[in-house]
């Protein structure tokens, strides 16, 4: 069986002559001139980051007015007249990796001189499959990680492990092994599950040999490349990265912006190409090093290679300097967006450019909606048009935050080795298409449209450009440029075509008409819905404090409820247990304790603990897994950590730890007395969530509970209430901004490391935590940014919907923002007492005899005064749960009231 991702038998004979010649295959050393003039006429069609995704690739095809599909061959094929600039990003997100390649490389080479590759971040980090999969490799003693994660986990030491840990933790690709798995499948008429790991490796290791489509790709293909006025990269253009070529002699790499000098843009396209050729053929020529950049990164690496792979990186391996330092100076890894919101580059960047002869810049790698977008830099004639729409479906339109559905998930199946993460389906939906074009002027300069349809299936036209850029010309004024209300114009939506037939020629209508306006248009804004900053509500650090007496190493930090903030959404308990070496002593044991009307959540960090309850449930629960229990009217439970200490893999110091979280979560009034339940959920259940998170840098995300917008909701756990909890681990230099419903609260709290929050950039250590609103007052979606400091993080992000009120006792603790009935209370008082527990439904069978007693022993009264001033406190010491009670009672009619039984049964109230 011959994989789609080597070359066809033709081009393996033209290889073998040419080395038979004692030559290299021309697609080794040659992409072609960096720079070209084409004549006027010329139309010049761009697309970019299709990754894979065969669906959305086809459906571009059939409305492309630069490429068509021959009738009877399929073969791709080029429009007369026109050329293609592919912009970077051919692989990693869906099942067409080796299929796109494969017709990419078709049309190359079927038109060498019009289709043009431009390199991006996905396309070269590639690159490392030649030494880290090479079979010496896997057989050194130590395999270390990479050097922006240096957490993770050993790597596995077989080919298909190792491939699926350096897709799934170091290339930002978790779903890429079983989207090859698949695409194979298809390919080749097999199930899904015959397809072998051995097959899925092979795809991937003989596209990077010579006559490999992603080797060719990457030797066609270029950094930069220039077509008469239009500057084409991956990323973007910037101060640092203007005029900038890795040099092998130079050690250091700083921030200061070195220009041009005396070259001039052509110059330094041709510059970076002859950097990025070196490059290659020096790979190429040491296929067997065993000797991984990834692991010590720089420019500085004695790694074959390593300089044009850290050239595709985001950051540079500076452990000693701040995050804002640690930007790689690429036009590969960089943009033109800025927490969604269109940035300018700088004076300098403009006028170097404009003062070449580049009044375009056409680039992709960040998506940013379902149509492109379109940049006019004040005070200059330059035009940056950027057309990654890789997230098409997740685009929200103002008015409808609140009803847009989010697409489902499909789970592919487990390969043998790696558990397989949520496959999601098509990101960018089944109708978003949108085609760029730049069309050549008379006097040499470029005019731009864009045409195609939204994600909603509505036609989309975008006419910006033109010899001065003025009405009259043929393009939208308001293209590309910003309202007074913040707003960013994207194009113009057109009415439906009455007319299927007319689907083809209202395109060339556009792209020939001369005139801004026209009848047949509806002119309406198209925006990007930019996520604003939520508001800050309040910094708050846990307090400390020992599990009991006898473990003072064995820490508790408890955040809420404290006076400031009682509640985060319908989160009324956060306590953050360890990490704490378990294995030199004793481990967390709590016996039988009772709960009523509130839900908890268990989710472990590291470690293992058994739960048991009276509903009969018995689960171990381990990292990355979450225990939901639901006490509803009634429920008794307990946790025992000492039972597990065998099921504890320790550390790389030998120690046994445990680290985790657990929450209370309030009941909705009406169901604090349904009937308990019991739900446990594995690692593989959560949902990845790490690219609707990602800002800059490596982030793990996953969803442990609930939905946060742009993702689906995680099955399995029955909430009773809008809530979600996230898990985030961010590399050094990271950052995400976590999406927050509108009404909604969320609490980010510090699990390890350093971070800045919110757009104050609050300084948050571990223990402290930031708590923010999306007020409802400002439409649209809002986030949370959290990037880290200088060091590896790991953050607990958890809110929702706050409660109009909160009722839930437990365990002597009640906790009322409204008056609870007396019979109610009496009731629940009654049962914790005995009378209840005492039944079979309410005892754990495996430890009947072992309860916490709800009155441990009578204490003396220590304080019996009271201030009855407004405002005042009111201290009461009780002996008794019935006094506790009877307190309660006498209360009244009074005004909101939270009672806190503690442990020495002091309880405090505010008047």
């Amino acid at each position: 069986m011959r994989h789609l991702g080597r070359a066809s038998p033709r081009a393996r004979w033209a290889a073998r002559a040419v080395r038979a010649a004692g030559g290299s295959p021309r697609w080794l050393v040659t992409g072609g001139a960096p720079c070209k003039t084409v004549a006027s006429g010329t139309k010049i069609g761009f697309l970019s980051d299709v990754e894979g995704n065969i669906r959305y690739w086809n459906r571009f095809i059939s409305r492309s007015r630069v490429l068509r599909r021959d009738p009877v061959s399929k073969e791709l094929e080029l429009v007369d007249g026109t050329e293609l600039v592919y912009g970077g990003d051919t692989v990693d997100r869906g099942p067409g990796d080796m299929r796109v390649q494969r017709e990419l490389i078709n049309l190359k080479e079927k038109y060498p001189d019009r289709v043009h590759f431009i390199l991006g971040n996905r396309d070269i980090n590639k690159l490392r499959y030649i030494c880290e999969l090479h079979p010496d490799f896997l057989r050194q003693n130590e395999i270390p990680g990479v050097y922006w994660r240096r957490d993770l986990p050993d790597s596995p030491r077989d080919m298909a492990g190792r491939l699926k840990w350096m897709l799934q933790n170091t290339m930002g690709c978790p779903n890429t092994y079983e989207f090859r798995r698949q695409e194979i499948a298809e390919t080749t008429g097999k199930d899904f599950m015959e397809v072998t790991d051995e097959e899925i490796v092979k795809s991937f290791t003989d596209s990077i040999e010579r006559e490999g489509t992603l080797w060719r790709y990457l030797s066609y293909g270029h950094l930069a490349f220039r077509m008469n006025d239009i500057l084409f990269v991956h990323g973007g253009v910037c101060d640092l990265s203007l005029g900038y070529v890795p040099d092998k002699n130079k050690e250091i790499h700083g921030d200061v912006a070195e220009g041009l000098g005396s070259r001039t843009v052509s110059q330094w396209v041709h510059d970076l190409e002859a950097f990025k050729q070196a490059e290659m053929k020096e790979m190429d020529s040491n296929r067997d090093s065993i000797v991984a950049w990834s692991q010590e990164g720089g420019y500085g690496s004695e790694a074959y290679g390593g300089r044009l792979m850290q050239y595709g990186m985001g950051r540079l391996p500076r452990p000693n300097r701040q995050t804002d330092g640690f930007k790689t100076r690429s036009v590969v890894y960089n943009d033109f967006l800025e927490g969604g919101n269109p940035v300018f580059p700088s004076k300098a960047v403009t006028e170097a450019l404009s003062s070449n002869g580049i009044h375009r810049i056409a680039s992709g790698h960040k998506p940013h909606g379902d149509s492109p977008v379109f940049i006019r830099c004040p005070h200059t004639d330059l035009l940056i048009t950027t057309a990654d729409t890789s997230y098409a479906n997740n685009t929200i339109y103002k008015g409808d935050e609140n009803t847009k559905s989010n697409p489902p998930t499909a789970r592919g199946t487990p390969s043998s080795f790696w558990p397989t993460p949520p496959l999601p389906v098509d990101p960018r939906g089944d109708l978003c298409a949108v085609e760029v074009i730049f069309t050549v002027q008379e006097d040499g300069r470029t005019s731009v449209c864009a045409h195609g349809n939204l994600s909603s299936g509505e036609r989309v036209l975008a006419r910006a450009g033109g010899s001065g850029d003025i009405e009259g010309t043929g393009a939208d004024y308001w293209i590309g440029r910003e309202t007074s209300t913040g707003w960013w114009v994207k194009g113009r939506v057109l009415p439906p075509l009455e007319d299927t037939d007319s689907s083809s020629s209202w395109v060339d209508e556009a792209l020939s008409s001369s005139s801004s306006s026209s009848s047949s248009y509806i002119i309406i804004i198209i925006i990007i819905i930019i996520p604003s900053h939520a508001t800050l509500l309040a910094h708050l650090t846990a307090k400390s404090h020992s599990l009991t007496p006898d473990r003072p190493d064995f820490k508790v930090r408890r955040l809420i409820p404290v006076i400031a903030k009682r509640a985060v959404g319908p989160f009324v308990f956060v306590d953050h247990f360890g990490p704490v070496d378990v294995g030199a002593s004793n481990s967390m044991d709590v016996g039988p304790h009772p709960h009523i009307g509130i839900s908890t959540l268990t989710y472990l960090l590291s470690g293992a603990i058994v739960h048991r309850d009276s509903t009969g449930a018995d689960a171990t629960i381990l990292p990355g897994e979450v225990n939901w229990m639901t006490a509803g009217k009634g429920v008794v439970h307990s946790e025992r950590g000492n039972e597990a200490l065998g099921q504890i893999k320790p550390d790389a110091d030998g120690k046994k730890m445990l680290h985790g979280m657990q929450c209370w979560v309030g009941l909705p009034k009406e169901q604090e007395d349904i009937h308990p339940s019991f739900h446990h959920i594995d690692h593989h259940q959560t949902l990845d969530v790490s690219e609707n998170l990602r800002e800059l840098g490596e982030v793990s995300g996953r969803l442990i509970v609930g939905r946060i917008p742009g993702s689906p909701e995680v099955e399995g756990i029955p909430h009773h209430w809008p809530m979600f909890m996230l898990d985030i681990e961010l590399a050094k230099t990271s950052s995400v901004a976590i999406p927050i419903d509108e009404n909604h609260e969320l609490g980010v709290y510090v699990v390890q490391g350093r971070v800045a929050s919110g757009s104050e950039e609050a300084t948050l250590d571990v223990g402290d935590a930031s708590i923010y609103t999306h007020e409802g007052k400002a439409k649209g979606a809002q986030s949370v940014r959290v990037k880290t400091l200088g060091e590896h993080a790991r953050v607990v992000v958890f809110g929702g919907l706050p409660f109009p009120e909160i009722a839930a006792t437990c365990s002597g603790i009640s906790w009322r923002r409204r008056r609870t009935p007396f019979h109610q209370l009496r009731r629940r008082g009654r049962r914790w007492i005995g009378v209840c527990f005492r039944k079979s439904s309410m005892r754990i069978t495996s430890t009947a005899s072992r309860f916490l007693p709800i009155v441990a022993r009578k204490h003396r009264p220590r304080d019996m005064t009271r201030r009855t001033s407004r405002g005042m406190h009111v201290q009461h010491v009780f002996t008794t749960t019935e006094s506790l009670l009877r307190w309660q009672s006498s209360c009244g009619e009074r005004k909101s009231v939270l009672h806190r039984y503690r442990r020495t049964h002091t309880c405090t109230s505010r008047h």
